[in-house]
């Protein structure tokens, strides 16, 4: 279990909102468009 996980269990963070969570996914979604692979991959991007 991350920190963050932790501090939401012990009610000392809040969990992202749904929107937050689709603004992530569309960042995420424009990453892979952009550079080919996930933001946190260890795989060098493909080349354009």
């Amino acid at each position: 279990m991350s920190s963050l996980q932790r501090r939401i269990a012990a009610g000392q963070a809040e969990p992202i909102s749904d929107r937050e969570r689709a603004q992530l996914q569309e960042l995420r979604d424009v990453y892979i468009r952009r550079f080919g692979t996930e933001p946190d991959s260890s795989q060098p991007p493909k080349p354009a």
